[in-house]
């Protein structure tokens, strides 16, 4: 074993500056929560078959929210449990006509 001596007195290396280093230290933070946020989620690949009804509903919701595919598919499956989650707990899934007051009762088969 060699004896490297005693380095605590001198300073440590700094790594090149980069584009970061401009940033405040508030900005660093939230750029920091972001990465360890998207290193803690699980990203699941999936392929599915859509029928041609669905490939049509699909494109039309592209078109009048500017979502993508994955954006769109994620968030009917978050609404499609959490609309099974109510009606599993005896709650009934109405939609009412803002304009008429008409009410229906959804019931999903």
């Amino acid at each position: 074993m060699t004896d490297q001596g005693d380095t605590s007195a001198r300073s440590p290396r700094r790594p090149p500056r980069s584009s970061t280093d401009k940033l405040t230290s508030s900005a660093r933070m939230s750029i920091s929560l972001l990465d360890s946020e998207a290193r803690q989620q699980q990203i699941e690949r999936v392929t599915i078959a859509l029928i041609p009804q669905v490939v049509d509903d699909l494109r039309r919701l592209q078109e009048r929210s500017n979502l993508s595919k994955t954006d769109i598919i994620n968030r009917a499956i978050t609404i499609y449990e959490f609309i099974d989650a109510q009606l599993n707990a005896g709650c009934d899934l109405i939609v009412r006509d803002s304009r008429t007051g008409e009410t229906q009762l959804i019931r999903l088969l």
